[in-house]
């Protein structure tokens, strides 16, 4: 699994540490992973995260037209990491 082009984007964004792909994660290191950023983003005033190519964005800054695919994250309470 390679390692997506907004991975660095949000995790500079949320001041997280880099998540290491290539290799299988268990569910509770996908869920910490998941609850850091999501406190992270939460701790910032942000209600959720919106995941979108950098062409995809630049096209979307440009004419205001939401491209086909985003991945959209929508913030509830606080998680435990």
């Amino acid at each position: 699994m390679s390692q997506s082009p907004n991975h660095s984007s949000v995790t500079s964004k949320l001041s997280r540490g880099f998540l290491v792909y290539g290799r299988r994660m268990t569910l509770e290191e996908i869920a910490a992973h998941d609850a850091a950023w999501r406190n992270a983003a939460v701790t910032k005033g942000f209600d959720s995260i919106v995941l979108m190519t950098p062409k995809a964005f630049s096209e979307f800054a440009t004419s205001g037209n939401l491209p086909r695919s985003i991945e959209l994250n929508l913030l509830g309470k606080q998680l435990e990491a």
